[in-house]
């Protein structure tokens, strides 16, 4: 087999198709399809380990039934939605990002690590759309690098990038980080504005770079907002969200003079591992992901500072 999806379905048709002998029935093809309105050639392909499955709708449906006819426990949607979704990300680009991962695992934090894989599969399409609302674009930063460094290998390719960042803005007195000490305040705005520049100066500056090598069309708008956020949201290419809450703790930060201070931060420590897609079998994901955009939207559209530039 040619994926870990496929063997794992390969698996499943075979103890269907044995518990069944075992009763004197037959499992096949017509059956399947008659049951399941999923196409023979599909199952076929399916089964053969021809095609990994890439409509989540339809294997789940074909899951469901083997597995009732099989008298095995209902089917792990997760699990099986976590296989459809490496199944569909290049073999090239998993070994690329894995080494990627193994080399840079010392000094990445989780919300890095967990943000890499749904952005490098949003990049597989043909017109990739990125929207969030960050505190800093820390690990989005990070997160993209990634499936650019794909594009300049020629393993990916898309059309067009259309991204929206929306982040605290300029003259907002900063919520995060927060100064332990009252006299550390300036300090820690200082601080703030240059960690916020950085990273949207880097993303900024990472995609630009495609338009240039590339000739793919980019599209970057940047706005802020008159809040610190204390949640991450990324949401791709209208299907997906990911979604994280910053936890609040005490930090030692180095400041613009290159002194310690001391600060209460936001630390996405759990990484945006909270993610939501609307082919998902769940209508809490697809409901969430509407919402965000929703969410999002309202803000881009109202109170949010157009033109505003770090």
């Amino acid at each position: 087999m040619t994926s870990p999806i496929l063997d794992k379905f390969a698996e499943l048709w075979e103890t269907t198709r044995v518990r069944m002998a075992a009763s004197g029935d037959r499992l096949t093809l017509d059956r399947v399809q008659a049951a399941t309105g999923v196409p023979k050639a599909t199952l076929s392909d399916w089964r053969r380990g021809h095609h990994a499955p890439r409509e989540m709708d339809d294997l789940i449906k074909v899951v469901r039934v083997l597995s009732g006819w099989a008298d095995l426990p209902a089917p792990d949607f997760r699990e099986w939605s976590q296989l459809v979704e490496q199944s569909r990300i290049p073999k090239a680009v998993q070994q690329s990002r894995q080494a990627y991962l193994s080399e840079r695992e010392s000094f990445m934090l989780p919300s890095m690590v967990a943000i890499m894989d749904p952005l490098a599969s949003a990049f597989e399409a043909q017109d990739v759309e990125i929207d969030a609302i960050c505190v800093t674009g820390h690990a989005l930063a990070l997160g993209i690098a990634r499936p650019v460094q794909d594009i300049h290998a020629g393993r990916l390719r898309p059309r067009q990038i259309k991204v929206r960042i929306l982040t605290a803005n300029s003259d907002v007195s900063p919520q995060l980080p927060a100064p332990r000490h009252e006299e550390d305040a300036e300090r820690v705005r200082q601080l703030r504005l240059r960690d916020r520049n950085v990273y949207v100066n880097t993303l900024h500056s990472t995609l630009a770079s495609l338009r240039e090598t590339h000739g793919i069309e980019v599209h970057w708008e940047f706005r802020g907002v008159s809040f610190t956020p204390l949640t991450e949201l990324v949401l791709l290419n209208g299907s997906e969200a990911l979604f994280s809450y910053c936890q609040i703790s005490p930090r030692t930060l180095t400041d613009v003079k290159g002194d310690p201070v001391e600060v209460y931060d936001a630390v996405a420590s759990q990484g945006l591992v909270k993610r939501f897609n609307v082919a998902g079998p769940y209508h809490a994901g697809r409901d969430f992901v509407e919402d965000s955009y929703r969410w999002f939207n309202s803000i881009w559209e109202t109170i949010s500072t157009e033109g505003f530039t770090p």
